[in-house]
């Protein structure tokens, strides 16, 4: 591969970055709108440790800024947003209703019931 070769794809591969940046920052304001009135209340329910200030989390949702792997943690754990729908947009898994705890028992129990039967005799 040629210079001008590799410079056409490279050039090709930071729209997409650029790109999907975008939409994972749109997406970002979207649940944070959920949530919050302005980014400083949604900054101010972070961990300090996380983000400390409004000005990085402008540049997350501006896509300015890819999003650390931190506060993707943060927000699929204390805000319950499922990070397939935050990266990829896939709606899918949202539907998905998580089955209770002692539903899943009940369900278990039928399970190892069933395997233990003996169909037929």
């Amino acid at each position: 591969m040629d210079k001008q070769e590799f410079d056409y794809y490279a050039d090709d591969l930071e729209q997409l970055k650029t790109s999907l940046r975008m939409e994972i920052a749109n997406r970002l304001t979207d649940e944070r709108k959920r949530r919050f009135k302005n980014q400083s209340d949604a900054v101010a329910e972070i961990d300090y440790r996380i983000i400390s200030d409004n000005s990085a989390w402008c540049r997350y949702e501006n896509g300015k800024r890819g999003i650390p792997t931190e506060l993707l943690y943060y927000l699929h754990v204390y805000w319950n947003i499922d990070l397939n729908y935050l990266l990829t947009g896939d709606e899918t898994t949202l539907k998905v209703k998580k089955i209770p705890a002692e539903i899943q028992g009940h369900i278990l129990a039928l399970a190892n019931y069933f395997d233990n039967c003996q169909i037929g005799n």
